[in-house]
């Protein structure tokens, strides 16, 4: 710190001046020198800066940034000079003097480098040439661009102007020009369109695939035609045009603009769209008409097939369309519809009534009347035809089913009529056989009298049965079953009876439904169809039994009843004799067989009939002669769960303790029977002959513990009727009906239910069970 205090130290020092002696003259004379060239020294650097800050692109800007640098270090010399003939502070000069020493240095240093880029700098005469052949130029590009603003003015006078809209996009996507016409479709300014995105335009679908496809995709192939848009108008009217675009490139491949033409088919859409609303209900017309409509041509080949032929026939329009119809030239009926088509294409209209038909893809038979009519083009020629067909399968159908509902009626009314008497006298038989039996137990010789007699009535009793079920009067326990199950329990049975020249195949439906009908019934069914199928395999052959789910429509099951469409399909087919059709329109007949004498009772389809009919059912039969019959029988499906057989309990027969049964029956043979077997079983008996004598009884004799009664009884009142006016006046009172033929079947819950009825003819040990279940009933 001293040395450098000593430095500056300028104590023992003279100012300048000194050495002039103070002289005024010499002494201002270099005051004056020395100010003005630092002055000046200092304005040149401010001069340069200047400078430089208004030409920024001059070259060589450091070094004249330095030299500036170098002038001031050189005006500031001068200013220490003039300080200096006062105040010897010659240390701060010297470094003053050192600063501008070495800036000078520098500045040298770098100078003549910079010599040579300076002398390649054009000189002045140089840059009066350049600048005479630039104005050349200029006057060359200003003739240019004029020449090219009258062209483009022309193109834009013509552009504008097109009759035909137009617009042109940058590489974005927004316009930068539109013709006149384009703005009087849109209903636009234009300055209220440029610079605006295209999609800006458009409905929003429209946009959205403008946007993401159309614009990638016409970027990429530089062209698209005829691409459909909706554009908006500015009053919010939508306007269909078809789009076709065209890209321009520089002379680089870059984007430059597009040009596009939009074509406005919104009034031709418009009628397009008109027709095809027109055209598409006149095809919906036909097509959802419930009459069966097909077109042809010339050729007799398909162009129209509607829905309703669809499903008369099982053939799809794209499966026939195009092909001539020979499936109305197949099999049963030969349908005449090809000959009327001919007709038709010969000028005549031609009506077909209750044609027979039969189509294989749909699997059945039936009729239809068809009216056949050419169709005339423009100066009268025949293009082709048209046909109108009305199925008249289920009216025919219906009332064929009428009348043969009648007559089976009317025989089930007869049969029915002549089992209920007939299980009269069989209870009577059978009842006192049962006794005879119990009381010659030392006469073995006349037991066995008796016993014969017991299987005869036994076979009396089957045989009404039959006739019950014929006439769906039987009494049935329907349940739900898995008739799989059902015929796989037989099947063993099955097989033996036809023996071990006819095959029987069983073919079970996968995941089949319940049914609901009864078991017994099923397996009885089942026993005669297979039963009439071995005799009609005289020289043996093929049984098939199969089972599946089936939803069958009115409409192709001739006859179907209510209720079926969802039902258990049975089919029991063979490869048998089959049946003339004279036979097959009566196999249903009770009493009606085509065996020998003595091989049949012609009851077994009777009875099939009766009980599929009475189960909700429906059955029908196939049959060919020569080639085999086929058995379909749809049941009734069981929406319920299916209960597993219960084992019966075994149940005691006790006597009478003395117990009054009222007895009405309006059979006197009947009667005197039961009240001899309640007699013999320890009862006091009291009889009536009526219902109405029945309810006198039950009010004089106050001692009845239960009553005993027909149900079918003639009078004012019949069981029923009387067994309600008792229980209006003894309510606790017990009674038990019985009959052999009635509409009233027994309901659980009901009057009269299964716990209380007991069914023509019974035997002494039935009654006594029913009578006595009923007293112990009433006991607790």
């Amino acid at each position: 710190m001293s040395a450098l205090a000593n430095f500056f130290d300028s104590s023992t020092l003279l100012a300048h001046g000194t050495c002039l002696f103070w002289r005024p003259d010499l002494l201002w004379l270099h005051v004056f020198s020395d100010l003005a060239i630092g002055a000046a020294y200092y304005s040149i650097p401010v001069a340069l800066l200047l400078f430089l800050a208004r030409r920024q692109s001059v070259e060589f800007t450091g070094l004249i940034g330095l030299f500036a640098a170098f002038i001031i270090a050189c005006g500031t010399t001068h200013f220490f000079s003039v300080w200096n003939l006062w105040h010897a502070d010659y240390a701060a000069e010297g470094l003053a003097k050192a600063l501008t020493a070495a800036i000078s240095v520098v500045t040298a240093i770098l100078i003549w480098p910079m010599l040579r880029h300076a002398l390649v700098l054009p000189s002045p005469s140089a840059l009066e040439q350049i600048n005479d052949d630039l104005s050349i130029q200029i006057r060359e590009r200003s003739a240019a661009a004029e020449s090219l603003r009258q062209s483009e003015d022309r193109y834009r006078t013509l552009y504008n102007r097109s009759p035909a809209p137009m617009h042109s996009l940058d590489a974005g996507g927004r316009l930068i020009g539109v013709s006149d016409y384009w703005l009087t479709m849109l209903g636009y300014e234009r300055d209220e369109v440029i610079g605006r995105h295209l999609s800006e335009f458009m409905v929003p679908r429209s946009a959205v695939r403008f946007q993401e496809s159309h614009w990638d995709e016409f970027l990429a192939v530089g062209e698209v035609r005829d691409e459909p848009y909706e554009f908006i108008r500015h009053d919010g009217q939508i306007v269909d045009v078809l789009l076709s675009s065209r890209l321009e490139r520089d002379q680089t491949g870059a984007f430059r603009q597009s040009f596009a033409l939009l074509v406005d088919v919104t009034d031709r859409n418009r009628a397009e769209a008109a027709l095809k609303r027109e055209r598409e209900f006149s095809e919906l017309l036909v097509r959802s008409s419930p009459q069966g409509v097909f077109a042809f041509d010339r050729d007799l080949k398909l162009t129209l097939w509607n829905s309703a032929l669809e499903r008369m026939t099982g053939v799809n329009a794209d499966e026939i369309l195009g092909r001539r119809p020979e499936l109305f030239g197949d099999g049963y009926g030969a349908s005449g519809v090809l000959d009327a088509m001919e007709s038709a294409i010969n000028g005549r209209s031609v009506t077909i009534a209750d044609e027979p038909f039969v189509f294989s893809t749909a699997g059945r038979r039936g009729f239809f009347e068809a009216t056949v009519a050419p169709v005339y083009g423009e100066a009268g020629i025949i293009l082709g035809g048209v046909a109108f067909l009305h199925e008249t399968t289920e009216q025919r159908g219906l009332e064929e089913a009428l009348r043969q509902a009648q007559k089976m009626e009317a025989v089930g009314q007869l049969t029915g009529g002549i089992a209920h008497d007939f299980n009269n006298v069989l209870t009577i038989v059978a009842g006192n056989l049962e006794l005879l039996e119990m009381r010659l137990t030392d006469r073995p010789d006349v037991k066995r009298l008796a016993a014969a007699a017991s299987m005869a009535v036994s076979r009396a009793e089957r045989l009404t049965q039959q006739l019950l079920a014929f006439s769906r009067k039987q009494q049935l326990q329907p349940e739900p079953l898995d008739l799989n199950a059902v015929i796989s329990g037989i099947r063993d049975l099955l097989r033996k009876t036809v023996g071990e020249r006819i095959e029987i195949d069983f073919r079970p439906g996968e995941a089949l439904w319940q049914s609901l009908v009864d078991r017994n019934q099923v397996e009885s069914m089942l026993l005669n169809l297979i039963l009439n199928a071995r005799d009609a395999l005289p020289d043996g052959g093929r049984i098939t039994i199969e089972t599946e789910n089936a939803q069958p429509r009115s409409s192709m099951v001739l006859g179907l009843p209510p209720g079926l469409d969802s039902s258990v399909l049975l089919t029991v087919t063979d490869t048998g004799t089959g049946m003339p059709q004279d036979v097959l329109d009566r196999v249903f007949e009770p009493f009606f067989t085509t065996k020998p004498q003595g091989r049949g009772t012609g009851l077994g389809l009777s009875m099939i009939y009766g009980f599929v009919r009475q189960s909700g059912g429906h059955i029908v039969i196939e049959s060919t002669e020569g080639t085999g019959t086929r058995v379909l029988i749809y049941l009734p499906r069981a929406l319920g769960k299916m209960v597993p057989d219960a084992a019966q309990p075994h149940r005691e027969v006790s006597l009478g303790r003395g117990e009054t049964v009222l007895v009405v029956e309006d059979d006197e043979a009947v009667r005197q029977y039961a009240c001899g077997v309640l007699d013999d079983l320890g009862y006091r008996v009291i009889e009536a002959e009526t219902g109405d004598a029945g309810l006198v009884a039950t009010e004089t004799n106050p001692e009845i513990d239960i009553v005993l009664t027909d149900i079918v009884m003639p009078g004012l009142l019949d069981g029923v009727m009387m067994a309600r006016e008792i229980q209006k006046r003894r309510p606790n009172l017990k009674i038990l009906f019985t009959s052999g033929y009635s509409d009233t079947q027994p309901q659980e819950g009901g009057l009269v239910s299964s716990a209380n009825f007991l069914k023509k003819p019974y035997r002494p040990a039935d009654l006594a069970e029913k009578l006595r279940a009923l007293l112990l009933a009433s006991a607790t």
